[in-house]
């Protein structure tokens, strides 16, 4: 669309004696009386209104302020309520460069200021490319160099996005939002635990966590206990030892392992885990291999989470189902399979029964 030319146009109407009569510049006749003068040039009224230029919108003759665009001529008031395009924020005419989105209809300052997304760490028009997080929060890409990112959430910590955030003694960062249902204590872990328990048995997982040691520790301690340091980021660890005596089991000792730190919904999920783990221990006819044992462990975090059915568990769920690790990932989704197919039972009865087969 092109923009508006301004003329401003003069009208001068006088009754002037002359002494010889001039003539009319559109009928070339003598003009006796009043007469119109435009671009040094006059005419009868008549002659005049007949071939003057009228406004495009309410066909009056122009005068004041003109507006000329695409070989139109209007009034301003005419082309502004009429003829131009109104913003669709401030609602007022578009008189200069016109920004067109989706639709709509801007002027510049007005699209930049409200309807461009804004940056969720420091408010600033995203006028470039930006990136977006799993919870829909638009952010400059510069800020992915300068805050870090939630461990436990993926939100960049920021004052303005998660309300600031910690940095637990072991280097992990965790932000304010996390951190508000993050656990340290020992006692609250075990209320945990039996919550987990007690919702595991609703889908035919029991175990019985009263004599079962729940304990929280830090990541470095959880890696010597899995006999991976400096290579493991896992969350949790199980461990189940038995005491056989001419065949039979004639003592067992579990234990239940995770960090410290973590928001509520994340330890639930890592609980669940590890219980089944130990339910596996008890219950498993054979041993499966590891990418079946943490597919299924990895479906009783599942379980959990789907029943808390909140952005944050869905966002574990969502995290499960993309795992691309060839054991915990490929297990869990084989799993998944399997229980949509055949059902939760099936694969509860497989295990018992050394039977299950996931192909």
């Amino acid at each position: 669309m092109r923009l508006p030319i301004y003329i401003l146009l003069i009208l001068i109407s006088a009754q002037i004696l002359f002494a010889a009569n001039p003539r009319c510049y559109q009928c070339n006749l003598k003009i006796q009386q009043t007469y119109i003068e435009y671009n040094d040039n006059v005419y009868h009224p008549a002659c005049y209104e007949a071939t003057a230029d009228r406004c495009a919108v309410c066909n009056v003759i122009l005068s004041g302020s003109v507006i000329a665009i695409e070989g139109k001529q209007y009034h301003k008031s005419c082309y502004e309520d009429s003829v131009a395009e109104h913003c669709g924020v401030c609602e007022k005419p578009i008189l200069s460069a016109i920004i067109e989105y989706e639709g709509g209809h801007y002027h510049e300052e007005c699209y930049i200021n409200s309807v461009l997304p804004r940056c969720a760490v420091c408010d600033e028009p995203l006028r470039e490319e930006y990136r977006v997080d799993y919870w829909g929060n638009n952010t400059h890409k510069r800020h992915e160099d300068e805050y870090s990112p939630c461990e436990s959430c993926g939100r960049l910590i920021s004052d303005r996005l998660t309300g600031g955030g910690v940095t637990i003694d072991d280097d992990r960062r965790i932000c304010g939002i996390c951190f508000s249902t993050a656990i340290f204590d020992d006692v609250e872990t075990k209320v945990l635990a039996k919550k987990v328990s007690y919702d595991l048995a609703y889908y035919g997982i029991k175990i019985d966590m009263n004599d079962i040691p729940v304990i929280l520790t830090d990541p470095q301690e959880l890696a010597r206990l899995t006999g991976r340091i400096g290579e493991s980021n896992e969350l949790g660890l199980a461990k189940s030892e038995k005491i056989t005596r001419a065949g039979n089991v004639i003592n067992r000792s579990d234990s239940v392992y995770a960090i410290y730190g973590l928001p509520e919904r994340v330890l639930e999920g890592v609980l669940a885990h590890e219980m089944m783990h130990v339910w596996m221990a008890h219950n498993a006819k054979e041993k499966p291999s590891q990418a079946v044992v943490e597919g299924v462990s990895n479906y009783a975090s599942f379980l959990i989470y789907n029943s808390r059915n909140d952005s944050m568990a869905r966002m574990l769920i969502d995290n499960l189902q993309a795992d691309p690790d060839s054991i915990y990932g490929d297990g869990y989704r084989q799993v998944s399979k399997f229980v949509e197919q055949s059902g939760l039972k099936e694969l509860l009865d497989g295990l018992r029964h050394g039977t299950l087969d996931l192909k």
